[in-house]
């Protein structure tokens, strides 16, 4: 017997194993009247069978139940893990199988010859029956191989048609922004037409500025004229004040030759003063006959002093007189003269003026223009800025259009790889992974870590936690399982994907054991899920069925966005009949146990139509995050864990992944089961729990 190892149950194992097995005992003819008999040669039977025997020893002591047809799957599950062919396991079924018969024949005393015959028998069939299965099975195979691929090809079509019409709306939106940009560039350059007239207009009032500009040129030369004539003059006035100063210097020569005649009478006086006293003193020797010559002499004495002080001021006055009326007349004559000169050139000056205003006056009237022409321009030139301005909006808006075909190239490829890995033709897992929690301590760079795994399988586990890349690997002690060594594959959203290396037989069998009591606990999940999905199913294909709805409006992809929603709402053809149909078919599902959060029905894209009370309240403008936990319903749920949901296609579809709740991250649990409506996946119910 084949050593078993790596042992994973069913992950499908219910009640209806007990079913399977009524079908396969009426498909074999073994009723109670068999396992009766089989019962009665449980001894025998046991000394030829090896000391593992995985359910057959249970079938030959008659023990035809769903333990038995477990055990037979647990078999074939781990030698399917090994690569050991079906042939090799049908030739080893088949010797034992033969030490089986050959002690039923020897217990009823059957001749060992008619043993010998039967065995031969026995092997001829058993060769026949492995042609026969290697055949059934190559073709059976194929035609899953070949119903999985169009299954694929019909998914990917719908993506990529999906797809393209979503491009090709971007591409219109595109198509009409290039139409815009062209009326824009349309309405610039009409605009750059009015620039070029209003520059005319301006270059003619600058010629006009121009002449009259060379009109006050030419006042302003006959300005200079007559500057340089009233210099003329006041040069000739200068030399008049030249003349003048000659004159008074004549004047000043005049009143010293006045001043040395009086200072010669001064002196005669003072001599005839001295004479007189002379006399006086003479007149005095005389006597008596000298008293009326001393009163001369006194008389004259006198005379003489009175003649010297008016001589003195006299000759002080005059000159003084002299000098400031002959200096007075001819400054007045002069200023006279220039003034009058000065007043002829001043009617000059104001003539040159009057034509300077004049020309003045036309530059004003000329600037005027050249200002309105300026204002013109410039409002023409805000216009266009307007314009620019236009154009670069609608740039932006190309750009972000653009952004957008990324985007929805980039979600394509997304929902394509997210298809692939989840098809039974892309799937490259060797086992699969069951979401469980099951704590572990790790020895990780040298340090102890302790966490819990989010995923389980016979081959690996998703640690809920962070490991860097290229870690080496490390040893793992699992609650209830013991210690692996694991290395680190990659990292995820929701935590390090992390391979056991070489599990042996004991932890293979405890690893498969947490699974099953894991699975164990999601039944009632399962079931719930599965049976909302199937109410709903059948209420809409009654719908159909009684024309209250349209197959086409039914799958109707056209979702239309609804204006300021945030985030987006959307709105499909089927959103009315599914808001009054859904929430009572799903709502039981929801209260069959205290864990669950939520249960919905999503189309295959991943569109909610209607959502659980209290994910379905009105949106609040302006409150994105609150929205987000709180509006849920007519949204589309495109991220992975959203698409692997909606595009499931087994009976139930368990993951875990990190809802987002608006500012926080919650993890869920969720279980999901196809919708099928007339043989069309239509979507699926996902059913969601608290870890």
């Amino acid at each position: 017997m084949f050593a078993a190892s790596h042992l994973s149950p069913s992950m499908d194992r219910t009640q209806s194993d007990d079913s399977e097995m009524d079908r396969l005992r009426g498909l074999f003819r073994l009723d109670d009247a068999d396992a009766k008999r089989l019962g009665r040669l449980a001894a025998p039977l046991a000394a030829t069978l090896p000391p593992s025997d995985h359910g057959l020893g249970r079938l030959l002591a008659g023990g035809l139940d769903a333990e038995a047809l477990l055990r037979a799957r647990e078999y074939g599950t781990a030698l399917a893990a090994r690569g050991i062919r079906a042939r090799d396991v049908l030739a080893e079924q088949t010797a034992t199988m033969e030490s089986a018969l050959r002690a039923v024949l020897a217990a009823h005393r059957i001749a060992p010859r008619a043993a010998d015959d039967m065995a031969s028998v026995l092997r001829a069939g058993m060769l026949h029956l492995d042609a026969t299965l290697e055949a059934q099975t190559e073709a059976g195979l194929g035609r899953q191989n070949r119903s999985d691929l169009l299954d694929l090809t019909d998914m990917l079509e719908r993506e990529i048609v999906g797809a393209v019409d979503v491009i090709g709306a971007q591409a219109q939106r595109l198509s009409s922004g290039a139409e815009q940009l062209d009326e824009v560039a349309e309405r610039m350059r009409a605009m750059a037409g009015s620039v070029s007239a209003s520059a005319v207009n301006t270059a003619e009032d600058v010629q006009t500025v121009a002449g009259a500009t060379e009109e006050l040129e030419v006042s302003s030369r006959e300005i200079a004229h007559q500057v340089v004539q009233a210099t003329e003059l006041t040069g000739e006035a200068t030399t008049k004040a030249g003349d003048a100063s000659s004159r008074v210097g004549g004047l000043a020569s005049i009143s010293t030759d006045i001043r040395a005649a009086l200072d010669l009478i001064s002196r005669i006086a003072g001599q005839t003063r001295m004479l007189a006293l002379n006399a006086t003193i003479e007149a005095a020797r005389a006597g008596e006959m000298g008293r009326g010559f001393a009163v001369v002499a006194s008389e004259v004495k006198g005379l003489a002093q009175q003649t010297e002080h008016a001589t003195g001021t006299i000759s002080g006055q005059a000159q003084a007189i002299r000098q400031a009326t002959e200096g007075v007349t001819g400054m007045v004559d002069s200023v006279g003269a220039i003034i009058g000169s000065i007043n002829v050139i001043a009617g000059h000056v104001a003539a040159a003026t009057e034509q300077q205003r004049a020309a003045t006056a036309e530059i004003t009237r000329s600037a005027a223009r050249a200002a309105q022409c300026t204002r013109e321009v410039a409002s023409n030139a805000n216009q266009v800025l307007a314009e620019a301005g236009t154009t670069t909006e609608i740039a932006t808006r190309v750009k972000d259009l653009s952004q957008v075909v990324g985007r929805d190239i980039r979600d394509l490829h997304r929902r394509i790889s997210v298809i692939l890995r989840s098809s039974v033709v892309g799937d490259r897992r060797d086992s699969d992974r069951y979401p469980c929690a099951i704590g572990f301590q790790a020895m990780i760079g040298g340090q102890r870590v302790d966490g819990r795994t989010a995923d389980l399988s016979p081959t690996g586990a998703l640690l809920a936690m962070t490991v860097p890349a290229g870690t080496a690997p490390f040893e793992v002690r699992l609650d209830g399982i013991g210690t692996l060594r694991a290395r680190v594959v990659t990292g995820s959203a929701l935590g390090t994907h992390a391979a056991f290396e070489a599990p042996d037989e004991a932890a293979s069998r405890a690893i498969a054991a947490a699974i099953a009591a894991e699975h164990g606990r999601d039944e009632l999940f399962i079931q719930a899920a599965r049976g909302a999905a199937a109410r709903v199913s059948k209420a809409f294909e009654e719908a159909l069925a009684a024309c209250a709805l349209d197959e086409a409006d039914l799958f109707d992809v056209d979702y239309q966005p609804i204006a300021g929603s945030d985030p987006l709402q959307h709105l499909a053809r089927f959103t009315p009949f599914a808001e009054r149909a859904v929430p009572p078919l799903v709502e039981p599902a929801r209260q069959a146990d205290k864990r669950i959060v939520f249960c919905i029905a999503v189309d295959r894209n991943g569109y909610a139509p209607t959502h659980n009370p209290e994910f379905s309240q009105p949106q609040r403008p302006g409150e994105p995050e609150w929205n987000i936990a709180h509006c849920r319903n007519r949204r589309i749920f495109d991220d992975p864990a959203g698409l692997l949901a909606a595009r499931n296609t087994k009976a139930h579809f368990i993951q875990l992944y990190n809802r987002d709740m608006g500012g926080q991250k919650v993890l869920l649990k969720e279980v999901d089961a196809p919708i099928q409506v007339r043989g069309r996946h239509w979507g699926a119910i996902r059913l969601a729990l608290r870890q």
